[in-house]
């Protein structure tokens, strides 16, 4: 899965706040279990990774994503990125390696929303973007 969104759109903010807690892990974990995502199965943390930094502002170049990907043992991948048509993107590139070694790629886009107040922190949107993720997960 990728969640894509421009600079500051809240790829973290929903990750972070929204899809780990529906995992029932904490915003700093990376490794998530059978039993997070469906609540049975094996509770070994060896089922699912997430990066919730955006692979532009990681600083990756892009053939760790192809050596990543071919390599993983992971059942389930979570990545952030920038949308293509901006200049540092590399969703396109992220996708396609993706695929490549055999994942099939749902794709979550989140937009900068503003919120009932006017703040760019719309809570709702976010969860349910987070639950949008948690089901494309599944």
């Amino acid at each position: 899965m990728i969640i894509v969104g421009s600079h500051h759109a809240g790829k973290s903010r929903t990750i972070n706040r929204h899809l780990k807690s529906a995992l029932g892990i904490s915003a700093k974990a990376n490794k998530f279990s059978e039993k997070d995502l469906y609540g049975t199965g094996s509770a070994n943390k060896s089922y699912g990774w997430i990066y919730s930094q955006s692979i532009e502002e990681r600083g990756r170049k892009t053939p760790w994503i192809a050596e990543f990907a071919s390599n993983s043992k992971w059942q389930r991948l979570v990545f952030s990125a920038r949308p293509i048509g901006e200049p540092v993107s590399h969703y396109k590139t992220l996708k396609e390696e993706l695929e490549k070694a055999g994942y099939k790629v749902e794709t979550i886009d989140i937009v900068k929303t503003l919120g009932t107040d006017g703040m760019y922190d719309d809570k709702c949107y976010y969860k349910a973007k987070g639950a949008e993720a948690l089901q494309a997960l599944r």
